[in-house]
């Protein structure tokens, strides 16, 4: 799922990392499909990118942040563990329909307090 997916501009260094994990660290790179198997191929590379990214701001910051490259396996291990942590924290989250009830309730409740709001600006100025 994560071979040949669009990418941004930096693409190449990203898919350079993840052929390091594919091919140095082949449990860790089955770990990482298994969890954006069931996500779109958009998501799934998004989440390799946030998972990377510190390491894809080597180019742009012209050396001074630190690359894969510049990891040793444990380091890139470790680094890739510690993103894919943060990912299944972020990607944690009801469904669609309960994420957008939510949103809704809240909205709800917002509006009903402007407008008691309004009402109770209206009473007091006489409006």
């Amino acid at each position: 799922m994560l071979d040949g997916l669009g990418s941004p501009m930096w693409h190449w260094q990203l898919d350079a990392l993840l052929w390091r994990l594919k091919t140095q660290h082949p449990a860790e790179f089955a770990r990482l499909e298994r969890l954006v198997e069931s996500r779109s191929p958009e998501r799934a590379r998004l989440t390799a990118v946030h998972i990377f990214e510190p390491l894809l701001e080597y180019y742009p910051s012209h050396g001074i942040e630190r690359g894969g490259s510049d990891l040793d396996a444990s380091e890139f291990v470790t680094f890739f563990r510690a993103g894919m942590t943060r990912e299944r924290i972020l990607l944690r989250r009801p469904a669609a329909p309960q994420r957008a009830q939510k949103v809704k309730e809240w909205l709800d409740d917002r509006v009903s307090r402007e407008e008691k709001e309004i009402e109770a600006w209206r009473q007091k100025s006489g409006g």
